[in-house]
Formats: C-alpha cells, sequence, structure tokens
C-alpha cells in the first residue's frame, strides 16, 4: 500500500476528544456445543480505547457486536 501520512485523518475520541488510543481486548464466549471441544472457549477481540478515559468508539468494535456493546461504551 503506498499511502502518505498526509493523505490520511486523525481519529478523535467520541467523548474526550483524544487521539491516542490502546489495544484493549474484548472477550467472548464460545459454547463448547458450538466449538465442539470439551469446555467453553473463550475468544479474544482486539478493540481500541482512548488512552485518556478509556472510551471505546462505535466504529472499533465488530459491527455484528455494535448493539451488544452500546450501553457499556457510553457509561465509560
Amino acid at each position: 500500500m503506498n499511502l502518505r501520512l498526509e493523505d490520511t485523518t486523525p481519529i478523535e475520541c467520541d467523548k474526550c476528544k483524544g487521539q491516542l488510543f490502546k489495544e484493549v481486548t474484548l472477550i467472548r464466549k464460545a459454547s463448547r456445543f458450538i466449538t465442539k471441544m470439551p469446555q467453553d472457549s473463550m475468544v479474544p477481540i482486539p478493540v481500541f480505547a482512548c488512552h485518556l478515559c478509556n472510551h471505546v468508539n462505535d466504529e472499533f468494535l465488530p459491527p455484528m457486536l455494535r448493539s451488544d456493546y452500546v450501553e457499556i461504551v457510553e457509561e465509560n
């Protein structure tokens, strides 16, 4: 990919307007009946949270999980 920094736009935290983010992990449980494993499995999903206020912008969540985490994101 031939991408120049000046061709990009910054992303800000929707809550505090900060521009620094850290990677955090959302963990989901997968039933052993679906995975066919002897026990339930943990599925890590990396997302970004604001370094200043820990808010997770909606766009950082996987689309199919956004409605599940709206309340959590808004509380932070």
